[in-house]
């Protein structure tokens, strides 16, 4: 065999170890990173919520299986759109037992409200609500919590706030393997896109003035897909392009300028 294949026979070996021991190293970062990750969410007090999946079957009336935190829909399950959106007034929406989740700026039905992840939301700052874009005007977090508007103004730290704490939902349903905690708008891909946009215009100053407009999404995975995403109400009439809002808020501060 010459010197020239030799070599060659030497330099296959050597890169297929170095393969090898790649893929080694790359599992290794792999799993320490898992476990700083769930030491850090430790620290943070963070749990993993746990989410059953109740059995369609007769037999699930065990007093041994766990109640559900979230009801899970398989996609094969057909839902009317009224079985999971609310109403279209504050007094409808109470009369169907809907909650408003001020993280998201919904109302919503009760099984897809998390609780938890809102109170922490609402305890990272004392938040402030306006009806005013300068901030002059201030509604009590009883008022808000009416849900009697159609929208209020927060700040900008309020807004990116929000943006943040949503992915987390997203990500503890991902984690659940239950996408159907999630509501439809939330999940909406323009209203990703627009928290991100929001989060790298990050110019660290205290703005005020930023519209929290009152949605009403859909919940379920049979929801997730379903365009539009959800309905607002502006001067007592339904919307549904949401690209519209921004607009609409636009001209209203050119008016009370």
């Amino acid at each position: 065999m010459s010197y020239t294949l030799l070599k060659e026979e030497e330099a296959g070996i050597t890169a297929s170890r170095t393969r090898a021991l790649s893929k080694i190293v790359a599992l290794t970062l792999l799993v320490v990173a898992a476990s700083f990750l769930g030491s850090r969410f430790a620290l943070l007090g963070y749990r993993m919520p746990t989410f059953a999946i109740p059995s369609l079957s007769s037999s699930s009336s065990s007093s041994s299986s766990p109640s559900p935190t979230h009801p899970f829909f398989p996609k094969s399950t057909p839902h009317k759109i009224t079985e999971l959106q609310c109403g279209t007034s504050p007094a409808e929406d109470r009369s169907l037992g809907c909650v408003l989740d001020l993280l998201a700026m919904s109302w919503i039905r009760p099984a897809y409200y998390d609780k938890e992840l809102t109170e922490e939301f609402l305890a990272v700052r004392n938040w402030t609500w306006t009806t005013d874009p300068w901030g002059k005007h201030h509604l009590h977090k009883s008022e808000v919590l009416d849900g009697d508007w159609e929208y209020v103004y927060v700040d900008h730290w309020c807004h990116v706030t929000h943006c943040a704490f949503l992915w987390r939902r997203m990500a503890r349903a991902v984690h659940a393997g239950n996408l159907g905690m999630l509501h439809n708008y939330t999940a909406a891909y323009d209203h990703i896109e627009h928290c991100g946009d929001r989060l790298v215009a990050n110019t660290g100053e205290e703005v005020v003035g930023v519209p929290a407009i009152l949605m009403y999404p859909s919940c379920g995975p049979g929801s997730l897909g379903q365009e539009p995403p959800a309905y607002w109400i502006y001067e007592g009439e339904v919307q549904y392009d949401t690209k519209k809002q921004e607009g609409l808020f636009a001209d209203q501060m050119k008016m009370e300028e």
